[in-house]
Protein backbone atom coordinates (compact mmCIF):
# COMPACT_ATOMS: atom_id res chain seq x y z
CA UNK A 1 0.00 0.00 0.00
CA UNK A 2 1.62 3.18 -0.78
CA UNK A 3 1.90 6.32 1.75
CA UNK A 4 -1.47 7.93 -0.50
CA UNK A 5 -3.61 4.98 -0.26
CA UNK A 6 -3.04 4.38 3.08
CA UNK A 7 -3.35 8.40 3.73
CA UNK A 8 -6.61 8.13 2.05
CA UNK A 9 -7.83 5.19 3.93
CA UNK A 10 -6.84 6.99 7.37
CA UNK A 11 -8.77 9.84 6.51
CA UNK A 12 -11.82 8.20 5.21
CA UNK A 13 -11.83 6.12 8.52
CA UNK A 14 -11.12 9.12 10.30
CA UNK A 15 -14.04 10.92 9.18
CA UNK A 16 -16.66 8.20 9.63
CA UNK A 17 -15.58 7.10 12.90
CA UNK A 18 -15.55 10.69 14.29
CA UNK A 19 -19.26 11.17 12.42
CA UNK A 20 -20.27 7.89 14.13
CA UNK A 21 -18.87 8.87 17.80
CA UNK A 22 -21.28 12.36 17.34
CA UNK A 23 -24.16 10.63 15.49
CA UNK A 24 -23.94 6.78 16.34
CA UNK A 25 -25.33 4.52 13.36
CA UNK A 26 -28.23 7.20 12.47
CA UNK A 27 -24.94 9.20 10.64
CA UNK A 28 -25.42 6.44 8.04
CA UNK A 29 -28.43 8.36 6.56
CA UNK A 30 -25.95 11.72 5.83
CA UNK A 31 -23.69 9.78 4.19
CA UNK A 32 -25.87 8.21 1.29
CA UNK A 33 -24.86 10.49 -1.63
CA UNK A 34 -21.09 10.27 -0.88
CA UNK A 35 -18.96 9.50 -4.14
CA UNK A 36 -22.16 9.57 -6.16
CA UNK A 37 -21.70 12.81 -7.92
CA UNK A 38 -18.02 12.12 -9.09
CA UNK A 39 -19.51 8.73 -10.46
CA UNK A 40 -22.09 10.58 -12.09
CA UNK A 41 -19.66 12.02 -14.04
CA UNK A 42 -18.25 9.10 -15.76
CA UNK A 43 -21.87 7.53 -16.38
CA UNK A 44 -23.97 7.80 -19.65
CA UNK A 45 -26.43 7.10 -17.23
CA UNK A 46 -26.35 7.04 -13.18
CA UNK A 47 -29.23 4.74 -13.14
CA UNK A 48 -27.91 2.01 -15.48
CA UNK A 49 -26.52 -0.24 -12.70
CA UNK A 50 -25.06 -2.42 -15.50
CA UNK A 51 -22.64 0.65 -16.43
CA UNK A 52 -22.22 1.25 -12.94
CA UNK A 53 -20.82 -2.05 -12.06
CA UNK A 54 -18.80 -1.75 -15.63
CA UNK A 55 -16.96 1.53 -14.14
CA UNK A 56 -16.09 -0.23 -11.35
CA UNK A 57 -13.87 -2.51 -13.09
CA UNK A 58 -13.12 -0.46 -15.80
CA UNK A 59 -11.33 1.97 -13.10
CA UNK A 60 -10.24 -1.03 -11.09
CA UNK A 61 -11.97 -0.12 -8.09
CA UNK A 62 -13.04 -3.48 -7.92
CA UNK A 63 -11.57 -6.91 -9.55
CA UNK A 64 -14.65 -8.70 -9.60
CA UNK A 65 -18.46 -7.09 -8.99
CA UNK A 66 -21.46 -9.78 -8.56
CA UNK A 67 -24.47 -8.07 -8.82
CA UNK A 68 -28.25 -9.95 -7.75
CA UNK A 69 -31.57 -8.12 -7.57
CA UNK A 70 -34.79 -8.93 -6.81
CA UNK A 71 -37.88 -7.01 -5.45
CA UNK A 72 -36.80 -5.73 -2.40
CA UNK A 73 -32.80 -6.15 -2.54
CA UNK A 74 -30.14 -5.90 -4.13
CA UNK A 75 -26.73 -7.87 -3.19
CA UNK A 76 -23.81 -6.82 -4.28
CA UNK A 77 -20.24 -9.00 -3.78
CA UNK A 78 -17.00 -6.76 -4.39
CA UNK A 79 -13.47 -8.41 -5.22
CA UNK A 80 -10.26 -6.62 -3.84
CA UNK A 81 -12.70 -3.27 -3.41
CA UNK A 82 -9.83 -0.17 -3.08
CA UNK A 83 -12.54 0.49 -0.16
CA UNK A 84 -11.39 -3.36 1.80
CA UNK A 85 -9.07 -2.02 4.25
CA UNK A 86 -11.38 0.73 5.60
CA UNK A 87 -14.48 -1.60 5.79
CA UNK A 88 -12.16 -4.28 7.78
CA UNK A 89 -10.81 -1.51 9.92
CA UNK A 90 -14.72 -0.68 10.85
CA UNK A 91 -15.60 -4.22 11.28
CA UNK A 92 -12.18 -4.55 13.37
CA UNK A 93 -14.07 -2.53 16.20
CA UNK A 94 -17.08 -3.78 15.86
CA UNK A 95 -18.74 -0.96 13.57
CA UNK A 96 -20.77 -1.28 10.75
CA UNK A 97 -18.97 1.09 8.01
CA UNK A 98 -21.07 3.75 7.58
CA UNK A 99 -20.88 4.26 3.88
CA UNK A 100 -19.61 2.83 0.56
CA UNK A 101 -19.37 5.04 -2.31
CA UNK A 102 -19.36 1.83 -4.35
CA UNK A 103 -22.62 1.20 -2.48
CA UNK A 104 -23.98 4.52 -2.80
CA UNK A 105 -23.20 5.04 -6.66
CA UNK A 106 -26.06 1.71 -6.76
CA UNK A 107 -27.86 2.71 -3.68
CA UNK A 108 -28.86 6.43 -5.89
CA UNK A 109 -29.25 4.31 -9.57
CA UNK A 110 -31.89 2.50 -7.41
CA UNK A 111 -33.04 5.43 -6.35
CA UNK A 112 -33.48 6.90 -9.73
CA UNK A 113 -35.15 4.77 -11.32
CA UNK A 114 -37.70 4.07 -8.73
CA UNK A 115 -37.76 7.66 -6.70
CA UNK A 116 -37.55 5.68 -3.47
CA UNK A 117 -34.32 5.96 -1.24
CA UNK A 118 -33.31 2.58 -0.40
CA UNK A 119 -30.66 1.78 2.54
CA UNK A 120 -27.33 -0.27 2.61
CA UNK A 121 -27.71 -2.87 4.75
CA UNK A 122 -24.88 -4.15 7.29
CA UNK A 123 -21.66 -5.30 5.67
CA UNK A 124 -19.74 -8.93 5.67
CA UNK A 125 -16.20 -9.07 4.83
CA UNK A 126 -14.12 -12.25 4.10
CA UNK A 127 -10.91 -12.09 3.21
CA UNK A 128 -11.14 -9.95 -0.28
CA UNK A 129 -14.64 -10.22 -0.65
CA UNK A 130 -16.79 -7.59 0.40
CA UNK A 131 -20.98 -7.93 0.74
CA UNK A 132 -23.54 -5.70 1.00
CA UNK A 133 -26.67 -5.78 0.85
CA UNK A 134 -29.25 -2.76 -0.43
CA UNK A 135 -32.77 -2.71 0.81
CA UNK A 136 -34.86 -1.07 -1.79
CA UNK A 137 -37.54 1.05 0.12
CA UNK A 138 -41.74 0.71 -1.20
CA UNK A 139 -45.03 0.98 -0.13
CA UNK A 140 -46.50 -1.41 2.83
CA UNK A 141 -46.26 -5.00 0.90
CA UNK A 142 -42.39 -4.49 1.62
CA UNK A 143 -41.48 -7.02 3.62
CA UNK A 144 -38.32 -6.12 6.12
CA UNK A 145 -34.92 -6.97 3.68
CA UNK A 146 -32.75 -10.20 4.71
CA UNK A 147 -29.72 -8.40 5.46
CA UNK A 148 -26.41 -10.08 3.17
CA UNK A 149 -28.16 -12.40 1.35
Amino acid sequence: MTFLEELKDQLLFDYQNEFFNERGMGGKYRLTLAGTELFAKYLKDPSDTKEIVELFQKEKLASAVDFTEDEFQINEVLHDCVFQPLCAKFLAIGIQPMCCPLTNALMKAVELQSGLSPEMLPVEHEGNVCKVGVGKMGNDNVVDAKGVF
